[in-house]
Parts: structure tokens; sequence; C-alpha cells
């Protein structure tokens, strides 16, 4: 998911091309979709999509006020069991908040944190 539109309609874009250049199946099911992250802190809210079993959010940290409403979508969509997949730069603002967010809270366990340069990681938790 992205706010943005253009952002989404690339995601799709690139999905299908990936599908057609690998013929691998389960580039099939990737879906793109706008949404925007405050929507899944109001009372009431219900998905649109999901639960998913595999939840990628990467480059998603810009404001640390945002964090909530991050981690706020992540619970919203990830099912029992899932798999979510935090990528980011390190400094980013809001990073700190909603891993501290995420750590914290009782049905997410970290399982893993991977480092691709000295600025660029991954870290993994999984819904119980």
């Amino acid at each position: 998911t992205d706010y943005d539109q253009f952002s989404v309609d690339a995601a799709a874009r690139a999905a299908q091309h990936n599908l057609a250049a690998t013929g691998c199946d389960a580039l099939g099911r990737v879906r793109a979709a706008r949404f925007d992250w405050k929507e899944a802190s109001a009372p009431g809210y219900a998905p649109s999509f999901g639960p998913v079993e595999l939840l990628i959010a990467a480059d998603c940290n810009y404001y640390t006020k945002a964090s909530p409403w991050l981690v706020a979508a992540v619970l919203a969509h990830l099912a029992d069991g899932g798999t979510l997949l935090l990528a980011s730069r390190d400094g980013r603002a809001g990073l700190d908040s909603c891993l501290a967010l995420l750590r914290s809270h009782p049905s997410l366990v970290e399982v893993s944190h991977h480092t691709f340069s000295d600025q660029d990681h991954m870290w993994t938790f999984e819904r119980r």
C-alpha cells in the first residue's frame, strides 16, 4: 500500500512485470492498494483486505507521529502467525518509535534483524 496513487500504480505494474518475467505464481497474489494508515486507528476500522500472511513495510518511516498509525495498520492486516518484514535506513524519522511500538506489542515477536549495508536494515516480526 501507499498513500500516493502514482506509487501504488507503479508497484502494481512492477509486480505484473515480475510475474511475467519470472513466472513466479506467488507474484500473482501481490496486491497494490492506496491506503492511509490513520484509517487503521479509527474506532471500528474494518480492513478492506487481509489478514495477510506476509506484510512488507519498506521505506515507510518518515514521521515519528505516524508510527502509531503504521503499527495500527500492521496489526489490522497481519494474520495470526503472519510475518512482518520492516525495511528501513538508519536515521529515518520515526524508525526508533516504530520499532519500540512493534517490540512492545504483546502479539509481536522480533525474530531477526539483518544488516545489508552500514545504513540499510530489515527486521522480521512474527505475530503470535
